[in-house]
């Protein structure tokens, strides 16, 4: 038990997991997946003149697919990096890398913990494998997590720092719309806590990134833009993992939309008991919680999804393992792995191996059993971190 402290609160098993990063990184370039391959595929026709939404399918296992279904921002700035570093696939997972160790740094600074505890945050988060799966199938999810955190962390400093936050927020809405989620937790906290200064200073900022780089493309290329960006959203078919395919649901894509929106509007009501704590923990928490809520109501799942659960969580763990919950914190860390292992038995028999029924059944029973178990424990710490009260620092 001694040498294991030790390790995870080595500062050599922190460069160790670092740079183990950088290598599966690098390393995933050979495996060929289909987010790297149409990614990647897509950056190349960009820098070579194209226009984004004339990029031309790329065809994966027979099936052809077209990158820029989310918001381009992304894309035009790997298109940037290879502009000035060479169009060398390896440009672009270094920046995915960087972006890995500056979520680490992110979320350990939101944990607010002595320095000794921050290593071991550290290493623990770099250790987990869904981050390490992320960097090893190239997509660029903890960039999205990067400037979701960074937009909390500091709008939750002095106004100043606020505005700034803003900033990076609304790069992180404009880059992947999942990060408009945590907007109306962040806003209800800082109005519990009376800082109209910081409401202000925050929207300025998020209004002026999000408003200029939506004009920016929809001047560029006007419906394409929005078609794309966001209505293809709402066109996608129900994943075969999601307990909604095995239910047989069916209903339109702008009905679907509809539920969504009110199911998370009346999420966003409730979440008002907890968050009357203000505490930050419990801010943290109640992110990942609302993020989970959206999980369960959405008809695509796949084993990166996790992160955007995890990361906002890790802020409280360490104060819900002081409070004696670290048996249901590994009951939960587990149940979160178990949702990616089900997605990727799922996804893997659909899209490499021959299509077994009682393996994608079987992928799809993991994922919606161990979701559930993470949305009950997330319930469970929200609601204990919200009976704790704020402590001012003066």
């Amino acid at each position: 038990m001694m040498r294991f402290s030790n390790l995870v609160s080595s500062k050599i098993t922190l460069v160790v997991l670092s740079i183990t990063h950088l290598i599966v990184s690098l390393l995933g370039l050979d495996l060929l997946t289909q987010d790297w391959v149409v990614q990647w595929d897509a950056i190349v026709q960009m820098v070579g003149g194209l226009d984004l939404y004339e990029i031309s399918y790329t065809t994966f296992n027979g099936e052809q697919f077209n990158a820029p279904n989310h918001l381009p921002v992304f894309f035009y700035l790997i298109v940037f990096l290879v502009k000035i570093f060479g169009t060398y696939p390896q440009v672009a997972r270094v920046f995915l890398w960087i972006c890995t160790l500056g979520l680490t740094y992110l979320v350990v600074k939101a944990s607010n913990v002595e320095r000794d505890t921050e290593i071991k945050i550290a290493n623990l988060f770099l250790a987990f494998p869904v981050l390490i799966g992320i960097n090893i199938i190239g997509v660029f999810d903890q960039m999205v997590m990067l400037l979701m955190m960074g937009g909390i962390y500091l709008g939750l400093k002095n106004w100043k720092l606020a505005l700034i936050g803003g900033v990076i927020f609304g790069l992180g809405v404009m880059t992947k719309i999942i990060v408009i989620l945590a907007l109306p937790i962040l806003l209800l906290v800082m109005l519990l806590r009376g800082k109209f200064n910081h409401i202000l200073s925050f929207m300025m900022g998020f209004i002026l990134v999000a408003g200029s780089i939506f004009y920016y493309f929809y001047d560029l290329y006007g419906s394409k833009f929005i078609d794309q960006a966001f209505f293809w959203q709402t066109r996608r078919s129900i994943e075969t993992n999601t307990v909604w395919f095995y239910l047989n649901i069916e209903m339109g894509s702008m009905d679907w939309f509809w539920l969504q929106f009110s199911v998370m509007a009346i999420a966003s009501l409730i979440f008002i008991l907890p968050l009357r704590s203000t505490t930050d923990e419990t801010l943290y928490i109640s992110v990942s919680t609302y993020i989970m809520v959206f999980l369960l109501v959405s008809r695509v799942i796949y084993s990166h999804y996790v992160i955007w659960v995890l990361a906002p969580a890790i802020p409280a763990l360490y104060v819900l393992y002081k409070d004696g919950k670290l048996k249901l914190i590994l009951i939960w860390l587990f149940a979160l792995l178990m949702v990616s292992v089900g997605s990727g038995i799922s996804v893997l028999n659909r899209d490499i191996l021959e299509a077994n029924m009682q393996l994608q059944s079987l992928g799809a029973l993991i994922l919606n059993i161990s979701l559930y178990v993470v949305f009950v424990i997330n319930i469970i710490f929200t609601l204990h971190l919200s009976r704790k009260k704020r402590v001012e620092t003066l």
